[in-house]
């Protein structure tokens, strides 16, 4: 034990005198129009980052940075497949000041229409609530937490579960060597017990969402700024995040049956970025209001959403399709169960054929679409409303697709690429289908608005 005491002590002091010494031997300057990164002790490594490539620059605070007073600053790129570069301890003032002079020298090296709009972004380093739109107290954040998904905390809880039991066999610990030392659960009880242990696991669920909750979203603050948004919220690691209008590609927000309870959504813009399937480029608040919702639309789209423009529905047989499988599905469900004469089996088979067909109804009479000369939203859902919101001419491309199924009815489903993700219409008309296509195409190509 002293051998390896000793061990762990010399491995501390390299460690620390390498941590100590990679300090030293870590730049980062501005060289004419880029940002170098001069860092490694055995390995040299510089990084340029041209300043006209920067998309965003985010402050991150977790417990620790907090506790020394410094941010972490992550920078973005267009082109990059991750953050080009973090900077992972820096004082919240330097931090400031390397973000306001990287956005300066941007602005002196794209064009005049952008220049506003790299303006605002300055400005917002420095104006910290210019129009409040919502904060979240105690109660709101409860309201949040008991609003979320429980079955996601009950699958994290299955998961550190088996997490401890594989490491507990690793450490050569097995459960059959304390087979008679750990008191024994009477099941007697039969049916009651099963219902106790399934409550107890759920409600420990519901706490740890709870928990979750409040530590992820406390203090969250939520404003516009200049010609774009931003929210801040964390306990222990806060972070702040903001978007410009033209980096905004998709507006949307859904309530589920707990949401509605309360009259609370959960409001996600998602902004374009080198990295579009990263949710932390999305800009996401929970526990808003109907009226916050019209706020920041009214913000963002103006008056261009007109309340009374027609929804169109998708074609019948997107209910039917779905009808089919679900009771296909449940009838396998059920034959298992009579054949194994079980009757749990077959009674639960049938409960799940109940509850899939009134999702599929649900859900078929949920999805509907409409498209102005300036606007595409879609609805759907099925427990829960969604709602999506795009500018026509942020649109990238748009394809027709034909399933075997689709070909022998005469349909068509359409995908909508945007900088930030695609958005589907299934199950259209064929006809429809390519009017629809050939009228956003025309829409885009015909468009003086900037897409970014």
């Amino acid at each position: 034990m002293d051998y390896w005491f000793y061990i762990l002590i010399l491995f501390g002091l390299f460690s620390m005198g390498f941590g100590i010494w990679s300090y030293f031997k870590f730049y980062f300057y501005i060289d004419e129009d880029e940002l170098v990164i001069e860092k490694g002790i055995f390995k040299k490594t510089k990084i340029s980052i041209p300043v006209d490539r920067v998309q965003t620059i985010n402050k991150e605070q977790n417990i620790l940075h907090r506790l020394l007073s410094v941010v972490k600053l992550n920078i973005d790129t267009a082109g990059s497949v991750k953050n080009e570069f973090e900077l992972d301890a820096i004082s919240e003032a330097k931090a400031d000041a390397l973000r306001d002079l990287l956005l300066s020298k941007k602005e002196d090296l794209v064009a005049s229409t952008i220049d506003q709009d790299i303006d605002a972004e300055r400005q917002a380093a420095v104006v910290e609530e210019l129009e409040p739109i919502i904060r979240l107290g105690f109660v709101d954040l409860i309201k949040v937490g008991v609003t979320e998904n429980h079955f996601r905390s009950a699958g994290l809880i299955i998961l550190a579960m088996f997490w401890i039991f594989q490491n507990l066999e690793q450490a050569g610990i097995e459960a059959e060597d304390y087979e008679g030392k750990v008191p024994e659960v009477d099941w007697s009880m039969g049916f009651y017990a099963i219902v106790f242990f399934v409550l107890l696991f759920f409600g420990i669920a519901f706490i740890v969402s709870l928990v979750r909750t409040v530590l992820s979203y406390f203090d969250l603050t939520f404003w516009r700024h200049g010609d774009g948004f931003k929210v801040r919220h964390g306990l222990f690691n806060r972070s702040e995040y903001s978007a410009l209008d033209r980096k905004i590609q998709i507006v949307g927000w859904e309530n589920t049956l707990l949401n509605k309870l309360f009259g609370i959504h959960k409001l996600t813009m998602k902004q374009a970025s080198s990295i579009a399937v990263n949710t932390k480029k999305s800009i996401k608040v929970p526990g808003v209001s109907q009226l916050h919702i019209d706020r920041v639309c009214d913000y963002y789209f103006g008056h261009a959403i007109d309340p009374n423009e027609r929804w169109h529905q998708v074609n019948i047989r997107y209910m039917y399709r779905s009808l089919f499988y679900s009771i296909l599905l449940a009838l396998v469900i059920i034959t298992v169960g009579v054949i194994l004469t079980e009757h749990l089996i077959w009674i639960g088979g049938a409960l799940l054929m109940g509850h899939w067909m009134y999702s599929s109804i649900i859900g078929y009479r949920k999805l509907k679409y409409q498209l102005t000369d300036e606007l595409l939203r879609i609805r759907g859902g099925r427990y829960a409303d969604k709602n999506s919101i795009i500018w026509t001419h942020k649109v990238q491309a748009v394809r027709l697709m034909r399933s075997p199924y689709q070909l022998r009815y005469g349909l068509a489903s359409l995908k909508i690429y945007t900088a930030s993700g695609p958005l589907t219409l299934p199950f259209l008309e064929l006809s429809t289908a390519m009017t629809l296509k050939d009228r956003l195409l025309f829409l885009v190509e015909s468009s003086r608005e900037d897409w970014m």
